[in-house]
């Protein structure tokens, strides 16, 4: 497939072709890469490089490389022009020159005079050039077109529109995409009822249900729900706008709207059967306590944290211990115990400073008598209710195996995005892991606890995270899981 053309007058090509920061922000890059592989695994060479270009989450140097070795500038300007442009920025503005000087170059080599003047006229009418097109820099065209590269490669590791997209692509194994969605969706064949379904290979039955109540049609969106144990009929509602709706679905009316107490969304709900109340946490790292009688404002407190561009994990949820009076809160950079009576913070636990692992979930054992935390570097956490590090769960304990599920891991960035406590067996938990597996882990012999495994040498002396001081660089390796 050739490029698209530039035409005689490069100029208005380029500045026509606008580069696709929306698609590179929200692009996947787990799918990208799983895309990207059955694309080049099917010689499908062109496509891979437009969906590159037009992606904008990767940027293949070595593509690059061999448009410019091979001295076809207006294919290299094309590509480049997927993740950035001339009025970008200074070092994009250098680089789009760089490209249309040296393609000016080779036209006056080559005694083009007519392509020549188009080029002058055209392409680097935007530019001051002066004197930087009298003399070229190397007389010879191939040396010239080696040296352009490494300045262009510069040029390109420099600027910020590149950002995040030079990475190495990783070495997958074969076929994954067809691995992941060679099962059909549905299942036609005869011998299977018709209300069987199957995805990615798991079979799920179909099951028909009884719409009861619809209500709240409208923006803005509901962020999170909680039902009240001691009013079964009332609901409350977290919304996008950080306000919250206390809704009795029985009488299908509103009783209460809650606001001006959350700057963000909001993100966690929680009821207290012991204090009656509520407690309300949002994407502002604030809590909120509400009375659930009156349903007045009786409190709110700021979460010390510190400033982090955490993405979707930029969010704080709450969960009442058994006692309906500690509550578990957890931020991306922090999981804390208030006294939910006070909201008063009694210990905590911070993930180490510049360090970019992100805690994802974390929930209490059906028992309360251990907290399970999942990261964004695989690994799981298992705290004491003071949330003191009892041990460290490596990614290397449930990915692994023959089909190298650790080394998909390491490539494609998996790791545990919720948490489940089985509700009756303590040392029992679920993760539901970022690929779309779920694994179900719990210490290798039934008599062994988490926080206490065997080991062949003492271990050292856990961390007490408290607000007077925290360590949080201990990990202590544990038994295989199963």
């Amino acid at each position: 497939m050739p490029s698209p053309s530039h035409g005689g007058g490069g100029g208005g090509a380029a500045a026509a072709s606008a580069p696709t920061s929306g698609a590179s922000a929200g692009a996947d890059g787990e799918l990208f890469f799983l895309v990207h592989q059955y694309l080049v695994e099917n010689n499908l060479h062109d496509t891979a490089r437009m969906f590159e270009r037009e992606s904008g989450s990767f940027f293949s140097l070595r593509r690059f490389k061999r448009a410019v070795i091979a001295g076809d500038w207006d294919e290299a300007e094309w590509y480049v022009s997927g993740f950035t442009d001339v009025d970008s920025n200074p070092q994009s503005k250098k680089l789009i020159f760089e490209l249309r000087r040296m393609k000016y170059f080779d036209t006056h080599d080559r005694m083009e005079g007519e392509k020549e003047m188009q080029i002058l006229s055209n392409d680097l009418k935007l530019f001051d050039t002066k004197d930087a097109l009298t003399t070229p820099p190397v007389r010879d065209m191939l040396l010239r077109r080696d040296c352009a590269f490494e300045e262009l490669k510069g040029l390109i590791e420099k600027n910020h529109d590149f950002e995040g997209k030079l990475k190495e692509f990783p070495k997958l194994e074969t076929r994954n995409l067809r691995t992941i969605f060679g099962a059909p969706l549905i299942s036609t064949r005869g011998s299977r009822p018709p209300a069987l379904a199957v995805h990615r290979g798991i079979q799920v039955q179909v099951m028909e249900c009884e719409n009861r109540k619809c209500f709240m049609n409208s923006p803005p969106a509901a962020t999170f729900l909680a039902l009240d144990a001691q009013e079964d009929n009332i609901i409350a509602i977290g919304r996008d706008d950080s306000s919250i709706l206390i809704y009795n679905f029985t009488a299908n009316e509103i009783i209460k709207e809650l606001k001006g107490h959350h700057e963000k969304r909001v993100t966690g709900l929680a009821f207290s059967t012991e204090l009656n109340v509520l407690i309300s946490s949002g994407a502002d790292a604030q809590l909120s306590k509400w009375g659930t009688h009156g349903w007045e404002h009786q409190g709110s407190k700021r979460l010390q944290v510190p400033t982090i561009s955490a993405g979707r994990f930029a969010r704080t949820k709450v969960q009442f211990h058994h006692d309906q009076v500690h509550l578990l809160v957890v931020h991306a950079a922090k999981l804390a115990i208030y006294d939910a009576a006070k909201l008063e913070c009694l210990h905590q636990w911070c993930t180490p400073k510049l360090s970019r692992r992100y805690i994802t979930h974390a929930t209490y054992s059906c028992v309360a008598k251990m907290i399970y935390a999942s990261f964004t570097d695989g690994c799981v956490g298992i705290l004491t209710p003071s949330l003191e590090l009892g041990c460290v769960i490596r990614p290397t304990a449930y990915l692994s195996g023959p089909s190298s599920d650790h080394a998909v891991f390491s490539v494609l960035f998996v790791y545990p995005l919720t948490i489940a406590a089985h509700p009756s067996e303590p040392m029992r938990f679920a993760l539901g892991l970022s690929n779309g597996k779920v694994v179900i882990l719990e210490p290798l012999e039934s008599n062994r606890s988490w926080l206490n495994p065997p080991l062949s040498r003492p271990p050292p002396p856990l961390p007490k995270n408290t607000i007077n001081g925290s360590s949080n660089a201990v990990e202590k390796t544990i038994p295989e899981s199963r």
